[in-house]
């Protein structure tokens, strides 16, 4: 769009009135209808953004064509901290005005230029995909090779997944965090639909016009398909499945892309151990899952091997009888962990779960410290900051799980995770040491390396 000067868009503005690259604004003008306009600008497909000439008013609103006049400017300084403050902080994503004071008629007046955004979500996908390890398989006597690696449209199928249902009531973003063997897309809101039933045909939406619009320009495709799709390509790619957690109590929802091969060398190396047996696939898979993470339930189960809750619960009571694994908790809340006969048939190549206990802290400098600061603390103490302090302190010495800390401070556990360590979790001074599976039997808490 043209370069024009504050003199020159006063001038258009009085010949042919606002229109949709021109505002003015009044002084009296609320911050609202300001930042309105920005969105608009900002958003407004092929309009190339938008120009805002502040401390305009008509002289009389009823007369035709109407006239507008420069006020005078208070506080211009205040003014254009607060406009900036304002397009940085109020939206999804950061949006910067160019801001200019520049002389119409000889009085002093704003120009505000706003650039029209990129394309989010190609931008977004780009930037994720352009990080990820790449490589290219050759197979002997073949001429054409093909990629291997994450596959692109995964990565497209997830953020559209987490764009279309995310609460848009949580004031907090989607994020999309990069770990060396994994992507976290972790989503304000917690599915509407039954764990049990994720990846199967159907869907809640929450955001029915949001869809609609994915649907109408053919980025989403049949509804209630996006987890399947993801699925099936990382199967087809030959790497882990991914997997899926719903929280109502953090409301959130975090999709798991693991980036190495699932099955791999020493994986089926280790498997010949188990060729007596003969298990299933989607078994041998459940057993390399036991061994790299400890445990597994049905909904872990059913998410590596795209299988229902039925056939999930026969094949790991198959595990459970030839004692591969061993059953803890009744009901929904079973789980499994790696039985006595996977310990007699281990070799190098398996990977033992860590195990995790936390006793009573032992009387010594540092966690004596600690016990002296817990005991310190008013019955009904009311210093959040004081008290996720000493969390912080505690879980650095050893990960702790969330029934002992919340002995230590004598509070009920159910009450203790969800006024303190969900939230830490959320800001990120505490992680999981288990963030694969979040209901591992052994699920304890770390202090974040960066706190």
């Amino acid at each position: 769009m043209t370069d024009y000067t504050a003199q020159e868009l006063f001038e258009i503005l009085n010949d042919s009135d606002e229109c949709d690259w021109i505002e003015a604004k009044g002084i009296s003008d609320s911050s609202r209808s300001i930042m309105e306009t920005v969105c608009s600008f900002s958003n407004e497909p092929g309009l190339g953004g938008g120009y805002i000439l502040m401390n305009i008013s008509a002289e009389d609103a009823e007369s035709l064509p109407v006239q507008y006049k420069v006020d005078p400017i208070p506080d211009p300084d205040k003014i254009q901290s607060n406009i900036a403050t304002q397009c940085a902080s109020m939206f999804n994503i950061p949006v910067r005005p160019k801001i200019s004071i520049e002389k119409i008629n000889g009085l002093t007046a704003f120009k505000i230029w706003i650039d029209e955004l990129p394309p989010i979500l190609y931008r977004l996908i780009d930037a994720i995909n352009s990080d990820l390890p790449k490589g290219f398989l050759l197979p002997e006597d073949d001429l054409q090779a093909t990629s291997t690696g994450l596959p692109v449209r995964v990565l497209r199928e997830a953020i559209i997944n987490a764009l279309m249902h995310r609460s848009y009531r949580e004031h907090r973003p989607t994020q999309i965090i990069r770990y060396d063997n994994r992507i976290e897309i972790i989503n304000p809101g917690f599915s509407l639909k039954p764990a049990e039933k994720l990846g199967l045909p159907g869907s809640q939406t929450r955001n029915p016009f949001i869809a609609a619009v994915f649907h109408d320009t053919n980025l989403a495709e049949t509804k209630g398909s996006g987890i399947r799709t993801i699925q099936k390509l990382m199967t087809e790619a030959h790497l882990a499945p991914p997997t899926f957690e719903s929280s109502r109590e953090n409301n959130e929802f975090i999709s798991r892309l693991l980036l190495h091969h699932f099955l791999e060398a020493k994986d089926l190396e280790w498997l010949k151990l188990f060729e007596k047996f003969d298990l299933t696939d989607n078994q041998k898979k459940a057993l390399i899952f036991v061994r790299e993470v400890g445990a597994i339930d049905n909904a872990s189960y059913r998410q590596i091997t795209d299988c229902d809750i039925t056939k999930a619960s026969v094949d790991l009571r198959r595990l459970k009888w030839f004692e591969f694994l061993i059953s803890k908790g009744k009901g929904k809340a079973t789980y499994y962990i790696p039985g006595k006969s996977i310990g007699k048939l281990s070799t190098d190549l398996s990977a033992p779960p860590l195990e995790i206990s936390t006793p009573p802290l032992e009387i010594s400098a540092s966690p004596l410290e600690i016990i002296n600061r817990i005991s310190a603390l008013n019955k009904r103490e009311h210093n959040i900051s004081k008290i996720e302090a000493i969390i912080i302190d505690l879980c650095r010495i050893k990960p702790c799980k969330a029934t002992d800390i919340a002995r230590y401070f004598h509070k009920d556990e159910p009450y203790f995770k969800r006024k303190y360590l969900s939230k830490m979790i959320a800001e990120k001074k505490l992680k999981y040491l288990y963030p694969e599976m979040l209901n591992h039997p052994e699920q304890a808490y770390l202090t974040n390396k960066n706190d």
